[in-house]
């Protein structure tokens, strides 16, 4: 029902809590959303056209007790180019007591909050650190041929980004393979969260990991044997623009990479 029109004009009408009105009103009712605001979307009253809802597979019926799903719809559809919009005088009849009345409700919001931490990886999430199943970023590499210490060299590199799932094309010859963040046959479920996707073609070592996301955080970025953007702007088709000198750079895949002195770069 809309504003205004409640049943009895004696119940009142709760407010919205006020990190919600600061949200709205930043974001101009999330018509310029950024990368966390799917935050502000609560389904106590929501809508989305059907196909939009089957394309994004619905709610993720493996989230169990209190909330964490319209989160987590709203961080895929944010993901999938979908515009987020709040309607001010869309309102809902709630029979029962406010979320924060209710018995166990702390208890009850901590499972949410690792819920939604296993799903959305986001570092203003889950924070930082840890092997995550969900990784933040995404890289499929083309290997090709090269050497042991080259494979060595880039795959370390790449894996500098932390919460990062490395997808080589061809079995690896060196010990990181084993890190449970190669996979050889990753699961394509996983891509629909991932916030950033990047392709790799050959010997491509990435020197400066935090500087590439915050790169790729404003806009899709690319250059010889490297795409990578956040996936939203892959799903919006947003151009992309070179990287910027010292964020790359290009290894001789035949070449024997001194190990050491990598060890020893600062």
């Amino acid at each position: 029902m809309a504003a205004g029109e409640l049943a009895d004009d004696h119940l009142p009408l709760l407010e919205e809590p006020q990190w919600l009105r600061e949200g709205y009103a930043r974001t101009r009712d999330l018509a310029e959303a950024g990368p966390d605001d799917w935050r502000y979307v609560i389904s106590a009253v929501l809508a989305v056209p059907r196909a939009v809802f089957t394309a994004l597979g619905g709610f993720d019926a493996s989230l169990v007790g209190y909330g964490g799903e319209d989160w987590d719809l709203a961080y895929r559809a944010w993901n999938a180019g979908i515009a987020l919009r709040h309607v001010p005088n869309a309102v809902a009849w709630h029979d029962g007591p406010d979320a924060a009345g209710r018995q166990g409700f702390a208890e009850a919001k901590e499972h949410e909050q690792l819920a939604v931490a296993e799903r959305i990886p986001q570092p203003s999430v889950r924070g930082h650190g840890g092997v995550w199943r969900q990784p933040r970023t995404v890289v499929r590499w083309q290997v090709g041929e090269m050497t042991s210490s080259a494979q060595h060299a880039c795959l370390l590199s790449w894996l500098a980004l932390g919460d990062v799932e490395v997808r080589p094309d061809r079995r690896l010859h060196t010990p990181l393979a084993r890190d449970p963040r190669v996979t050889f046959s990753g699961d394509d479920a996983l891509l629909a969260r991932a916030e950033f996707l990047v392709e790799i073609e050959g010997a491509i070592e990435l020197c400066e990991p935090a500087e590439s996301l915050a790169t790729l955080g404003v806009g899709p970025h690319e250059a010889r044997g490297v795409a990578g953007a956040r996936t939203r702007d892959r799903a919006l088709g947003v151009a992309a623009r070179p990287f910027a000198e010292g964020i790359l750079m290009s290894l001789d895949p035949s070449a024997r990479v001194d190990l050491e002195a990598q060890g020893r770069r600062p």
